[in-house]
């Protein structure tokens, strides 16, 4: 049976992907989590302007050796967060192929990763730094930078609806149950907080 080439078909058809790469070994699915490792904490330094007091060339290699690490930690963690929510579902996955879902739903984030290259070449230094002196003086090059900001974003919501239908399929349950999975976790993270400040403060 021919099957589709999942980078394109996960974008519009995720259930169908997931339920067709289930089966593939785990070579595509770290290689994704390395990747989207890299590109995270690409993001993470960016948003946080480590440029301010490090050098561009140490984030850069840092994002390299560091993000890869980083993106099988939080993949593991990720991925048997998502399990035990899909479970209190009612999902029947295993915790192997919550792995898998997981990993194959990061497409979106290497891909939006390709973005890094010309925004490197264009703004430089200044894709880490508060300060952004050169992009402050070009209207085309801030509504350049808004434009992809935006297209970073559309990608990043994709994703979540991505992984909202890869759990639902493997835990053979609809994808707005995966999306509640999915929710659940940074909803219940930011209730504790508010019980905790509540309990400090009140």
């Amino acid at each position: 049976m021919n099957r589709d080439n999942p980078w394109v078909s996960i974008w519009l058809r995720p259930s169908d992907t997931i339920r067709e790469v289930l089966d593939q070994p785990m070579k595509w699915p770290l290689i994704l989590v390395l990747l989207s490792g890299i590109v995270t904490m690409l993001d993470y330094l960016s948003n946080r302007s480590w440029g301010d007091f490090s050098p561009i060339i140490l984030l850069l290699l840092g994002a390299i050796v560091i993000g890869p690490i980083a993106g099988l930690v939080g993949w593991f963690i990720g991925g048997g967060i998502f399990y035990g929510m899909a479970r209190l579902f009612g999902g029947v996955g295993d915790f192997h192929e919550t792995l898998k879902a997981v990993s194959w739903s990061l497409i979106p984030i290497v891909v939006k990763g390709t973005l890094w290259l010309p925004l490197l070449l264009i703004y430089g230094r200044e894709m880490f730094t508060s300060d952004t002196p050169v992009m402050a003086s070009s209207f085309v090059l801030t509504i350049l930078f808004l434009f992809i900001s935006l297209l970073d974003l559309v990608v990043m919501v994709w994703q979540v609806v991505i992984l909202s239908h890869a759990i639902g399929e493997v835990h053979a349950f609809s994808a707005w149950k995966g999306f509640a999975s999915v929710i659940s976790v940074p909803l219940a993270f930011v209730l504790l907080l508010f019980i905790i400040s509540g309990l400090i403060y009140g």
